[in-house]
């Protein structure tokens, strides 16, 4: 990507579009930034985040963050896939951690698969170029769903990107 003002995108218009989720799904608020972590990431240049609602209630949230560099979204890339690992290693009702090729430069997916609840959540996260991404997605044992999205949502943010 060449230097440019990333003040001047649009970032809110690509977070959840018409057909991105599933039935019975739909984007809500969105917020400049919304606090969907406590750790401490580097400070992105432009953000945003919708919340995704299931009948009118809270099901997930996506956020995106814009760097001015490459170096600092995969920094923070590392830093959250750090703590899935830490997660997926010492709590037993997140399954293994996957890696994705086919979203992002790189991705990684972890869902909470626990027999006795009636859904899944499933966080993923991805790197484009200087865009970092955090979706997490209550979804009803299908994350197949969920890994659709985050392909179409990675082909608009590379494409805004270019």
């Amino acid at each position: 990507m060449s230097p440019r003002d990333l003040s001047q995108i649009d970032l809110q218009s690509i977070l959840i579009q018409e057909g991105d989720l599933p039935e019975g799904y739909s984007g809500g608020a969105i917020l400049d930034q919304e606090s969907w972590t406590d750790l401490t990431l580097p400070e992105p240049a432009k953000a945003a985040s919708q919340r995704i609602l299931r009948d009118r209630a809270f099901a997930g949230v996506v956020n995106a963050s814009l760097y001015a560099d490459v170096r600092s979204a995969r920094n923070a890339y590392s830093r959250v896939l750090s703590v899935f690992e830490k997660d997926c290693k010492e709590d037993p009702c997140w399954s293994s951690l996957e890696t994705l090729s086919d979203v992002g430069e790189r991705c990684a997916l972890r869902c909470v698969c626990h027999m006795e609840l009636p859904k899944d959540i499933c966080d993923t996260v991805f790197v484009t170029d200087t865009a970092f991404v955090f979706i997490r997605l209550v979804c009803h044992k299908n994350s197949g769903c969920f890994i659709s999205y985050a392909k179409r949502l990675d082909l608009r943010i590379r494409d805004l990107l270019t």
